[in-house]
């Protein structure tokens, strides 16, 4: 087994690295369930991403308009609160409204604990499916360690904290890869289309089909994205719909392109010509590099394309099916205009596949050190980054105060997008990697 075969040249170091990591994935998973229960408590559960699920779901059922702003559907619903929301309509696509409506009859409390129990049900099921399709071999006090252990990265932990949609989103994209993988191109269009749909996650992986020439699951995606549409279209109306598409999102997308938690692609551009900044959150505030306000635009739309293509070239050549999914999987967290850290997600499959491969492979030196390296990384919490960039600069972090930073501090905070560029770059280079290749 992995860990066996990882420390398997010395009896006692197994023994030691066996119930060390077995303690701290128990006390990080533990911890982690511990504060998501605790953030459902009245002190916090109103902070929660999930606010803005449940006031859409109470909205399509009232007949209101979906895309009305946050704070006053968040106080017909819910009365007044004592921290503001978000100033502006959900970001989220009207699919969502569908998805949510099974929380809508509850009162917010309960919808907020309902909500935490499937978002756990879904991150399972994903890794359960990830288990069956990568014929991972672990007996159940093994697979328990490894669930508690991934809900302790950044990305498990905030989503879990915040009410999130991305462990749907893991299952979805999943289920689409196991159904490729055995030649159910229908369902496992339909699955990614349906990820598609509520997150505008996984566009990478239609591309990646068309070129492969999978017609019908490139089909089936696009049918399942667009008849979803339609539905959501029906039930909230054609105005709030087109409203959304060519009004709020654009907007918002605006609002958080420049955030020094957005580790999308797309906010690279601003932050390297514009300077980075939050116009919702409170946050540091650094210069750019060069103002340069065009070359911001460009570069925000360039550099996302480019990197598609690369990863798209880089996984056709692959020989391994399961590490060009990974491998496309992962970027796909990267290429929306807004991608917060729950978006890695995504890398949970990568990070599986790397490690099975490493496994394979007898844990070559360099390549098994570089995966601690980026394993651990993805352990680091962006707000202890955003601490980190505030007292590199010589100041001290004060809650709910902004912060300027200079520039050369502020990039402290691309820590996660570069963790994720990182693992990616370790599954291109190991699935090349020859059975002989590496330092033992």
């Amino acid at each position: 087994m992995l860990l066996n075969r990882l420390v398997h040249s010395d009896r006692a170091l197994y023994l030691f690295a066996r119930r060390a990591i077995c303690l701290m994935a128990v006390i990080v998973g533990l911890n982690t369930l511990r504060l998501a229960v605790q953030a459902l408590g009245p002190d916090y559960a109103h902070r929660k991403d999930f606010l803005q699920e449940y006031v859409f779901a109470r909205a399509l059922l009232d007949g209101t308009n979906p895309y009305t702003p946050l704070p006053q559907l968040a106080e017909r619903y819910l009365g007044t609160l004592p921290d503001p929301v978000f100033p502006h309509p959900t970001p989220h696509p009207p699919p969502v409204a569908l998805l949510s409506l099974f929380i809508a009859p509850f009162a917010y409390p309960l919808a907020a604990s309902i909500w935490l129990i499937m978002e756990l049900v879904w991150f399972v099921a994903a890794l359960l499916l990830m288990r069956r399709r990568l014929a991972l071999e672990t007996t159940p006090r093994q697979w328990a360690m490894l669930v508690l252990a991934l809900l302790g990265t950044d990305a498990v932990f905030y989503e879990l904290i915040m009410g999130q949609l991305q462990a749907f989103t893991l299952l979805l994209l999943v289920l689409s890869w196991s159904c490729f993988r055995k030649a159910r191109d229908l369902p496992g269009g339909a699955a990614l289309g349906a990820a598609l749909a509520l997150k505008l996650i996984g566009w990478p992986l239609v591309l990646l089909l068309l070129v492969q020439r999978r017609w019908k699951g490139a089909l089936a995606a696009i049918c399942t994205f667009c008849g979803l549409n339609v539905l959501a279209v029906l039930a909230i109306g054609v105005g709030p719909a087109y409203f959304y598409y060519t009004q709020v999102a654009p907007f918002v997308s605006g609002l958080y392109r420049s955030d020094p938690f957005n580790i999308s692609l797309w906010s690279l551009g601003w932050r390297l010509f514009e300077g980075t900044k939050s116009m919702v959150q409170i946050s540091l505030t650094a210069p750019p590099l060069v103002p340069w306000h065009a070359g911001a635009a460009f570069l925000s739309v360039t550099l996302p394309a480019v990197f598609v293509l690369l990863v798209t070239h880089s996984a056709v050549r692959m020989h391994d099916p399961e590490a060009r999914f990974a491998l496309v999987c992962c970027a796909s967290a990267l290429v929306n205009p807004i991608a917060w850290t729950h978006y890695g997600l995504l890398a949970i499959p990568a990070m599986i596949w790397l490690w099975i491969r490493l496994s394979a492979h007898g844990f070559p030196k360099s390549a098994t050190y570089a995966a601690l390296g980026v394993t651990t990384m993805l352990y680091i919490r962006s707000t202890q980054l955003h601490d980190l960039a505030v007292r590199a600069s010589g100041h001290t972090p004060v809650l709910g105060q902004t912060i300027a930073v200079p520039f050369a501090a502020s990039l402290v905070t691309l820590i996660p997008l570069i963790t994720l560029l990182a693992l990616m770059y370790l599954v291109w280079r190991v699935e090349r990697m020859e059975p002989a290749d590496g330092d033992q």
